[in-house]
């Protein structure tokens, strides 16, 4: 489950955590936050990063492409 450690960008919103974080206890607290078990794990740039976060299903994240400090006016 662990990425290869290659430099590909990766898309959408990743719970990070520090690098000496033990795999499981990341993928548990992924768990336990978000309700649903997580699909991938990366090391990249010093983090450990497990998700993507399902943004569909999240109703206390920002609205992409609204700033949300903004009052909900569009970041456009």
């Amino acid at each position: 489950m662990t990425g290869n450690g290659s430099n590909r960008r990766l898309n959408g919103l990743w719970l990070a955590f520090s690098p000496d974080t033990p795999e499981r206890q990341a993928m548990a607290r992924f768990t336990e936050k978000y309700g649903y078990p997580l699909c991938e794990i990366h090391r990249s740039g010093g983090l450990l990063l497990v998700g993507p976060i399902d943004r569909t299903t999240r109703t206390d994240l920002p609205n992409p492409g609204r700033f949300p400090h903004s009052g909900g006016r569009s970041a456009r």
